[in-house]
């Protein structure tokens, strides 16, 4: 059973009218599941991964979930994104490989990425195929939609951490260095990275 809630939110800015952030909760069988990293799906539905349960998860608008079992074990699926083909496809960054599924909950294919690099962020790109980051490889990772290569270019910048990465308004890829406190990007028709020397994150106390 579903159990929704609402709440007033306060304005963000003075004479704005406060809306309406509904909170619903559809539990889960297993009590530690760890969903985390959502994406919609080509059948309507939302997608996420199950970090702990080592599952691939789905929800419909009216909050039926349906839970997907990874064939490896420990495989720590870390994010989430429709490839260009329709398919699901996710990084899994205990194994060190990206996993592809069909939108009917049917687990296709792994393929390995360097050992212990930690796969983590995924986006489809603009090339129509899949891009990934690889925190401990200290890379950005390719996946051949096609034929199932994958390619990898290390980051310049030593031990950066690239964690998140989308697609930009240019057609380029874009993906935040955790440990270099920077962003990079990559052009993917020249298969070259370039890291944006002025994206340098300042801190602030």
């Amino acid at each position: 059973m579903a159990i929704c809630g609402s709440l007033r939110a306060r304005p963000i800015r003075s004479g704005a009218s406060p809306p309406v952030v509904k909170s619903p909760s559809f539990p889960f069988p297993l009590r530690i599941s760890s969903p985390q990293e959502l994406t919609r799906g080509p059948d309507g539905a939302l997608w996420f991964v199950e970090t702990v349960a080592n599952k691939i998860g789905r929800i419909t608008s009216n909050g039926q979930i349906s839970e997907y079992p990874l064939p490896t074990s420990n495989s720590a699926p870390e994010e989430i994104t429709t490839g260009p083909d329709g398919d699901l496809w996710f990084t899994e960054s205990g194994p060190g490989r990206i996993g592809r599924m069909l939108p009917t909950g049917q687990f296709v294919a792994e393929y390995q990425a360097s050992a212990s690099s930690n796969p983590e962020g995924i986006v489809s790109g603009p090339d129509g195929n899949i891009w990934f980051t690889e925190d401990r490889g200290n890379t950005i990772g390719q996946v051949i939609v096609s034929s199932g290569q994958v390619n990898e270019f290390p980051v310049p910048t030593p031990d950066s951490g690239p964690a998140t990465i989308i697609t930009g308004p240019a057609g380029n890829l874009w993906f935040t260095e955790y440990n270099a406190n920077g962003i990079g990007s990559i052009i993917p028709s020249q298969d070259e990275l370039a890291v944006c020397e002025h994206c340098s994150v300042e801190l602030h106390n």
